[in-house]
């Protein structure tokens, strides 16, 4: 009898990221508010009062001076969207058998198969 096996292995290890966006799925986060209150002057009155603050009013007379104030509302809303995204990491170890082949002689006679006995008669009597 005879038998030979032959392999033939892989040892090659093989690693494969995979980053994938979906932009129809994406998600928001809760949106962020902001609200500034000011108070200011224009330019311009600002320049007519220091002006008028530098003249010196006539005797009996009250210096008056534009004193307007605005107050300016600002509010600003930020929405941040998030697309989502997977990472896949994937490895292939080494090792992984390619091929197997097997093969097996066997160097001997035949047997014969043996003949079954006759069946036994029953005894007459």
């Amino acid at each position: 009898m005879r038998a030979e096996v032959n392999t033939e292995l892989d040892f090659n290890q093989i690693t494969t990221n995979t980053e994938s966006y979906d932009p129809e799925a994406r998600s928001s986060a809760r949106p962020r508010r902001s609200t500034r209150m000011s108070r200011a002057r224009s330019v311009p009155q600002q320049q007519r009062l220091r002006r008028q603050q530098r003249a010196k009013p006539a005797p009996g007379r009250r210096r008056t001076g534009d004193t307007a104030n605005s107050t300016v509302q600002r509010t600003e809303e930020t929405v941040n969207y998030e697309i989502s995204k997977k990472v896949q990491t994937e490895v292939k170890h080494s090792g992984d058998v390619k091929r197997l082949s097997v093969a097996v002689l066997v160097d001997a006679p035949i047997p014969r198969p043996r003949t079954a006995p006759a069946p036994m008669r029953p005894a007459a009597g």
